[in-house]
């Protein structure tokens, strides 16, 4: 959790531009600590910035199934699906909801 907040204050205190990687690394660390809410947060805006990036995507599904974001995750299988439907990302985001 320490490292956390020392990232928050780094970014702020340099006034970084977050990209997706970033964002993507802070929401996994809240994921890990078993803070799904703050790990939602961070990688829906980093899905936002980069729709994409297999490492956002990952933590996104995950910290919206612990939310029990049904319809979220239904909108987004069904995205997912018809953009690539032949990754594995897309199939396992449908078969969380």
């Amino acid at each position: 959790f320490r490292s956390l907040l020392l990232i928050d204050i780094m970014s702020n205190e340099f006034n970084t531009i977050d990209t997706a990687i970033s964002l993507s690394k802070k929401a996994e660390q809240y994921y890990e600590i078993s803070q799904p809410e703050m790990a939602y947060i961070y990688s829906r805006q980093a899905t936002n910035i980069d729709p994409f990036y297999k490492n956002g995507l990952i933590i996104y599904i995950a910290s919206a199934v612990e939310l029990n974001l049904k319809t979220e995750l239904y909108y987004l299988g069904h995205e997912l699906t018809k953009s690539s439907p032949k990754s594995a990302i897309a199939w396992y985001a449908v078969g969380c909801y």
